[in-house]
């Protein structure tokens, strides 16, 4: 059954031709940029702590990751990937699963 008022709208051209936009990502990045440098990530918060732990309840934890596979890239470029010699972070073994 067609609802009254449904022919004027899709009489209109701009209506007609409108198509929804694509799925949007699971995440929405931030992204920083200085000149034409750029760096996307997303972040994942952490809170740690229980109702009788008071000195833990205000404890958080941000965790940042990179976005794209270019970010990813300059990322292992600054601080060294976990396959390269120059890692100053003990990832040894994480990623072996």
């Amino acid at each position: 059954m067609r609802r009254p008022g449904n022919d004027q709208a899709e009489a209109d051209p701009d209506i007609a031709a409108y198509r929804p936009p694509p799925v949007l990502p699971p995440v929405i990045p931030t992204v920083y940029r200085a000149g034409p440098k750029r760096l996307a990530l997303f972040s994942t918060l952490a809170r740690f702590g229980s109702a009788e732990d008071i000195a833990l309840a205000d404890l958080r934890i941000e965790l940042m990751f990179p976005a794209d596979e270019p970010s990813r890239t300059k990322l292992f470029q600054m601080f060294g990937g976990p396959d390269t010699p120059t890692n100053t972070w003990n990832l040894t073994g994480c990623h072996d699963r």
